[in-house]
C-alpha cells in the first residue's frame, strides 16, 4: 500500500510541476499584457478571479452539504474537497488587487459619474470602506468554516467516532452562513458592476455555478485517479454514476435559476431590469447566450440522461470537461458586458482579447499547483476513515 501511495505522489509531483510551470509562463504573458493595456488586463483578471473562486467555495459548500446528507459520493471526493477548501487564503490574496483598484472596476466608486439618483440612494451600501470591510468578513467567514471542517476531518483520521456528529452540527448553520455571505459577495463583487440593475436570485445562480464547476472538476480528477492506487478501489462505476447524477441535477438547477431570472425580468418589463437582459440577448452577446443554452444545458442534459454515460468514466469526464469550459463562458457572459464588451460600444458585443485566455491559465496553473500540494500532503486513505471504507464496499458491490 505504501508503495502505491509513493507512486501516486510521484505522479502528482509531475502534474504539480507542469501546472506551476504553465502558470508561471502565463503569468509572464499576463505581466506583458499589463504593460500594453491595463483595461483589458483588469477585466480578464476579475473574470478569472470569479472562475477560480468557484471550485474553491464550491468545495466548501459541497463538503458541508455532504456532512448533512451523507452519501458515498462525498466520501470519494473528500480529499479533493478538502484540498479545494485550503485555497481560500490564496483567493483572498488574489482579491487584493481588485480592492486596490475599486475605482477602475466599479462605477459607483468613481465619484466622477456626477449626480446619479440611484447611486446616491445606494451609497449607504455601495461605498469603498464598507465594501472592503464586507469583503474581509466574507473571506474570514469562509476561512473559519473551512477550518472547522478540516479540523473535524483530522479528528476522523485519528479515529474519533464522534467527529461525524460534530461535523453535522457545524455544517447545518455553516451552510446557511455560507449561503448568506456568498449571496452578498455576488451582489457586491459582480452585480454592482452594473449598479442600476438588481436581481434577488443572482447569488443563488453563482452558488449553483460554483457547485457545478466543482463537481465537474472532481469528476475529471476522479477519472485520472481511478487508474492509480489506492483510488482504483474507490472510483468504480457506481461512484461515477452517483457523481454524474449529481452533476445532472446541478445542470437542471442552473437552467432553472437562470430561466427564472429571465422570466421574471421579461414578465415584469421594468426599466431598471430589462436593459441588463436586453444587452445579453438582443445584441452580439446573444450568440453566447444561445451557446450557453445549447452547450451548458441541452447537450449535457441529454447526455446525462443515459446511465451508461454516467457509469463510463471517460465519457463522464468528457461531459465534465465541457461543463468546465462552459462555466468559463457563463461567467464571461455575466460580467463581460459590464465592461462594455471590451470596447466603448457595448452593443457591439464581445471582443475577446488574448489576455482573456492567458489570465485564467495563469491563475489556474498556480491554483492547481497549490491544490495538488494540499491534496498529496494528506493521507489518501486512512485506517479509521469510515466513510472511505463505505465507499470501498460500495465500489466492490
Amino acid at each position: 500500500m505504501s508503495q502505491n501511495h509513493d507512486t501516486l505522489r510521484r505522479d502528482l509531483d509531475g502534474l504539480q510541476k507542469m501546472a506551476i510551470a504553465i502558470g508561471v509562463i502565463a503569468c509572464l504573458g499576463a505581466g506583458y499584457a499589463w504593460t500594453q493595456d491595463q483595461k483589458e488586463f483588469r477585466e480578464a483578471y476579475l473574470h478569472s478571479f470569479f472562475f477560480w473562486l468557484a471550485p474553491t467555495l464550491g468545495s466548501l459548500s459541497l463538503y458541508m452539504i455532504h456532512q448533512l446528507t451523507g452519501g458515498r459520493w462525498g466520501a470519494s471526493m473528500r480529499r479533493m474537497l478538502e484540498a479545494g477548501m485550503r485555497m481560500i487564503p490564496f483567493l483572498a490574496l488574489l482579491f487584493i488587487p481588485v480592492l486596490l483598484q475599486i475605482d477602475q472596476y466599479y462605477p459607483w466608486a468613481d465619484h466622477s459619474h456626477g449626480h446619479d439618483v440611484i447611486l446616491a440612494h445606494k451609497e449607504g451600501w455601495l461605498n469603498k470602506p464598507f465594501f472592503i470591510v464586507r469583503a474581509a468578513i466574507y473571506f474570514l467567514t469562509w476561512f473559519l468554516l473551512a477550518g472547522v471542517m478540516l479540523r473535524v476531518s483530522a479528528r476522523k483520521d485519528e479515529g474519533d467516532l464522534a467527529a461525524a456528529g460534530k461535523a453535522r452540527l457545524t455544517a447545518g448553520p455553516g451552510v446557511l452562513l455560507f449561503a448568506l455571505t456568498m449571496t452578498f459577495a455576488a451582489f457586491d463583487w459582480a452585480m454592482s458592476l452594473e449598479p442600476h440593475w438588481f436581481s434577488t436570485i443572482y447569488g443563488a445562480i453563482f452558488m449553483v455555478g460554483q457547485a457545478l464547476l466543482t463537481m465537474a472538476g472532481c469528476i475529471m480528477m476522479g477519472n485520472w485517479l481511478r487508474k492509480r492506487e489506492p483510488f482504483a478501489k474507490v472510483f468504480k462505476e457506481n461512484i461515477f454514476h452517483d457523481m454524474g447524477t449529481l452533476m445532472f441535477a446541478m445542470v437542471m438547477l442552473w437552467a432553472y435559476t437562470n430561466f427564472s431570472q429571465y422570466l421574471i425580468i421579461w414578465s415584469g418589463n421594468l426599466n431598471e431590469e430589462t436593459p441588463w437582459i436586453h444587452l445579453r440577448t438582443s445584441t452580439e452577446w446573444q450568440k453566447i447566450a444561445l451557446a450557453l443554452v445549447a452547450l451548458h444545458f441541452f447537450v449535457p442534459f441529454f447526455l446525462l440522461l443515459f446511465r451508461k454515460n454516467k457509469k463510463h468514466a471517460s465519457i463522464l469526464a468528457g461531459i465534465a470537461l465541457l461543463m468546465f469550459v462552459m462555466r468559463w463562458v457563463d461567467i464571461y457572459w455575466y460580467i463581460g458586458p459590464a465592461f462594455g464588451g471590451h470596447g466603448e460600444q457595448a452593443d457591439h458585443g464581445p471582443h475577446l482579447h488574448w489576455i482573456d485566455f492567458v489570465m485564467p491559465v495563469a491563475m489556474g496553473g498556480i491554483w492547481i499547483g497549490l491544490f495538488l500540494q494540499a491534496f498529496k500532503n494528506k493521507p489518501f486513505v486512512t485506517e479509521h476513515d469510515l466513510e472511505m471504507s463505505g465507499s470501498l464496499q460500495h465500489a466492490h458491490h
